[in-house]
């Protein structure tokens, strides 16, 4: 039994310097570059992939795009209606309404009945900058507006936030946001700023005052303060910067890195008199795109045509050209003092002539407790 003993422990030294061995090998082949008939792995340089410029890009969608003058002629808007023949799509809201859709930008399709509320009129006189309700500038620059219940506290003092913000920037010598709905419930303007709650995650908003609603849709989820200013800046009558006839000038585009499906948000849709477009191009303005947007492929989708840098996108606060661009819209001699009495057409009159029995009745006797109160004062 030793004997065999011996010979086992005699195999497994022999396995152990065996073992040693390969392991020297190893090191030592690792150290010179490996060995002839001797397959050893090598550290192999990878190949340089392309610098992705966009961490988050649209890869599931097809890149190219072309064409991004004006592709409609000058009926396109006509009688304040979009016609089909705009790039974007077709969407129908939860009302009915049809919308032509462009990214963040509704405009509804169906035709405005014009009112003949004083409030609601159409301003008709071309030698004013409110003229041609094609970008509808608010009247007097009051923007009366509702919000949507749906909201929680803290989101709706963040859109109240907002437009205060707004309000503060460009001055309420130009511009002011009021309740559409006074405490006894009278309505100011029927075509009031609707801050309506999305279904879905999505910021958008209709360009510009409509008689019928204008609708802001915001998701508490998706819209951040920053982006509140945004679409009512939209709603208030700015198309995006890039939108822009004179854009090509400042910024070059890059179709060949957009998503296919997103062309359309790059096309000149600007149409009507529009008296922002005498100031200077803004790539730094809240309405402007950044670099990255709609990239299909993680490159650039438009960068500065001075020097080809990136365009940060900002969706924080105005500029000073923001702000200078809505006060040429909404100019102090078109500024109309905000009065209660606008708000007693639809309401306060209409209530009147709906008086109840027991209101009558409180009424005639509060005028005979005065009435006797006074005919004993008279023999006193």
């Amino acid at each position: 039994m030793s004997a065999m003993r011996q010979q086992r422990a005699k195999l497994f030294e022999s396995i152990l310097r065996f073992l040693e061995c390969c392991l020297v090998l190893s090191l030592v082949s690792d150290s010179i570059g490996g060995c002839a008939g001797i397959a050893i792995p090598v550290n192999r340089v990878k190949k340089a992939t392309p610098k992705v410029q966009c961490p988050h890009y649209r890869s599931k969608l097809a890149c190219g795009c072309s064409g991004f003058s004006r592709p409609n002629n000058d009926d396109t808007f006509s009688n304040g209606v979009i016609q089909s023949d705009m790039p974007g799509h077709i969407e129908t809201d939860d009302d009915g309404t049809e919308y032509l859709v462009i990214d963040d930008m509704m405009f509804p399709r169906s035709p405005i009945s014009q009112s003949s509320s004083q409030a609601d009129q159409v301003i008709a006189d071309p030698n004013n900058p409110n003229y041609k309700l094609d970008l509808k500038f608010w009247p007097g620059g009051i923007i009366f507006y509702n919000i949507d219940p749906a909201f929680s506290l803290d989101y709706s003092n963040e859109i109240l936030n907002a437009m205060q913000k707004i309000e503060e920037n460009v001055g309420k010598n130009h511009l002011e946001f009021k309740k559409a709905k006074t405490s006894s419930g009278a309505i100011c303007r029927k075509g009031y700023l609707f801050v309506k709650r999305a279904s879905k995650r999505q910021c958008r908003a209709q360009v510009g005052m409509s008689v019928k609603h204008t609708y802001v849709w915001l998701h508490p989820d998706a819209c951040p303060f920053g982006t509140i200013q945004h679409e009512i800046l939209h709603a208030l009558g700015r198309y995006h910067e890039q939108c822009r006839p004179d854009r090509d000038k400042y910024v070059t585009l890059l179709p060949q890195n957009m998503a296919a499906y997103e062309c359309a948000n790059y096309y000149i849709t600007m149409d009507g008199p529009d008296p922002s477009l005498k100031l200077t191009y803004d790539s730094a303005s809240i309405m402007h795109y950044g670099s990255c947007h709609f990239s299909c492929n993680g490159a650039y989708t438009m960068i500065k045509k001075s020097d080809g840098s990136k365009i940060e996108p900002n969706r924080q606060s105005m500029t000073k050209l923001d702000v200078d661009k809505m006060r040429a819209l909404y100019p102090k001699e078109f500024k109309v003092p905000y009065s209660e009495s606008m708000c007693a057409e639809d309401g306060v009159v209409e209530k009147r002539g709906k008086k109840t029995f027991g209101q009558s009745c409180r009424i005639l006797i509060i005028i005979s407790i005065c009435l006797t109160w006074m005919w004993s004062s008279a023999f006193v």
